[in-house]
């Protein structure tokens, strides 16, 4: 695996908090040394969702391979440092997105069908007050 002094020195322009967040993850290299969210947010001086969402950031656009565990101790994010760490931080992702997908599909399927006849019946009776409103 690439030296992680070297990849930081060639990722594109970083802010000041994605910087902080890879220099505090530099130590915890591979599952055994994962940090706790909670512990690596208040290291770089932002709250837990600016920290996951700054996460998701360096990980999508700056392809750095930062793991997390939320199931097998200890639990928190790490840099990843094999295909184990990398398949264990993908199968909670995959859990999410299709829990996502389930809760997509009951609001498309059974809320959308109802709020859009909803606001059918609303459109209608407003069209028919603004008929009558006209004679």
């Amino acid at each position: 695996m690439k030296d992680f002094g070297v990849i930081l020195g060639e990722l594109e322009e970083l802010t000041a908090a994605e910087e902080r967040l890879f220099i505090s993850l530099l130590p915890h290299r591979g599952l055994e040394k994962a940090v706790v969210g909670k512990e690596l947010a208040r290291r770089i001086g932002i709250n837990e969702r600016d920290m996951k969402r700054t996460i998701a950031h360096l990980r999508r656009w700056h392809k750095l391979p930062i793991g997390s565990s939320k199931s097998e101790e200890p639990k928190g994010y790490f840099l990843i440092q094999t295909a184990d760490e990398a398949r264990l931080t993908t199968r909670h992702m995959w859990r999410e997105a299709i829990n996502i997908l389930k809760v997509i599909s009951v609001i498309e399927k059974q809320m959308l069908p109802e709020l859009l006849g909803q606001l059918r019946l609303q459109w209608r009776a407003e069209e028919k007050g603004d008929e009558e409103s006209e004679s």
